[in-house]
């Protein structure tokens, strides 16, 4: 039912009354993946795998296939960490050691392809995609990699056939949003521009994103006003949809009022785009030429009242 938090507390209790309920640990992780927590689920996972290596061996027999699934579950956790290495040495185990077949291996030759195609191995990555492809030729997700495998390889042509492979199993919209990258390199930017569209006529969770690559392509032709609007309904988006704001777009605000000379507003732009997220990757010149005090990660934004109080480090 998508109600994480519930379920969690749910585990938690289950897991007091017996620390060591492998299949818990395994579920209890699934519901923190699913509700977008990686770094919490892998240790979940890696409770699961502990638990197992000090079980008895009837316990391990009757979990086998939790042994498999908790060390599937902690490489995609260990993906989304950017753990690249780790988690292809959990694909990599589950194929040499998964003999009673309790994963599809397909998911796991596609996990594993991405993994690769993250630490840019391409050959490796293409070896295990088109490992994944065979007998699932159906499957968008995997055509979709092997097109930004491609456009990696600046092989854009066949980039745009694999996108095309995909949209002609399921036309979706992060489908669309890459093949936009490519019509990008390509120098086709209104191409870009239409599949972005498209995309978010169709998306439903991240409308967000595309206003801001819109806007982006918007400056890109060296159309401002345009970029301005699409920064706005990103923000607009996020606030409505999420309750929080939006702080890439908030950035982009602010270097694009500086540049206009329209200090103001991009110290405001700033001072809320530090609000809502103090860990993004910084330009720090703009916060000197502002007059603003450097962020620093987890604190607070607090304006600097007087030249003398600022400060030229982070």
């Amino acid at each position: 039912m998508k109600r994480y938090p519930e379920a969690i507390a749910w585990f938690d209790q289950a897991l007091k009354l017996h620390p060591k309920y492998i299949v818990c640990l395994y579920r209890k992780g699934v519901a923190l993946l699913e509700w977008g927590k990686p770094k919490l689920a892998s240790r979940c996972f890696e409770e699961a795998l502990q638990a197992y290596a000090e079980a008895s061996e009837d316990v391990r027999r009757a979990n086998q296939k939790y042994l498999v699934k908790s060390t599937f579950d902690l490489g995609k956790a260990y993906s989304q960490c950017r753990r690249l290495k780790d988690a292809v040495r959990m694909f990599q185990w589950i194929l040499e050691h998964d003999a009673k077949g309790y994963l599809d291996r397909h998911f796991v030759h596609y996990n594993l392809g991405k993994a690769y195609l993250d630490l840019n191995e391409l050959a490796l990555a293409e070896e295990q995609l088109q490992l994944a492809l065979k007998d699932h030729e159906d499957k968008e997700y995997v055509w979709e990699r092997l097109g930004y495998l491609a456009h990696r390889r600046q092989d854009y042509p066949q980039a745009l056939q694999h996108y095309q492979r995909a949209l002609d199993c399921r036309y979706v919209p992060y489908v669309l949003v890459s093949r936009a990258e490519t019509h990008v390199a390509m120098g086709n930017i209104s191409l870009a521009v239409k599949d972005l569209l498209e995309a978010l006529r169709r998306d439903r969770l991240g409308k967000h994103k595309i206003w801001i690559r819109l806007a982006e392509l918007a400056l890109m032709q060296k159309r401002e006003d345009l970029a301005e609007s699409n920064y706005r309904k990103a923000i607009d988006f996020k606030r409505k949809m999420y309750g929080t704001d939006c702080a890439q777009a908030r950035y982009a605000l602010a270097h694009l009022y500086f540049r206009q000379g329209r200090k103001d507003e991009a110290r405001e732009e700033l001072r809320q785009a530090v609000l809502a997220n103090p860990n993004l990757s910084w330009d720090h010149k703009i916060f000197r030429a502002l007059g603003l005090p450097l962020p620093l990660p987890g604190m607070r934004f607090e304006a600097v009242q007087d030249e003398a109080e600022r400060s030229e480090t982070p």
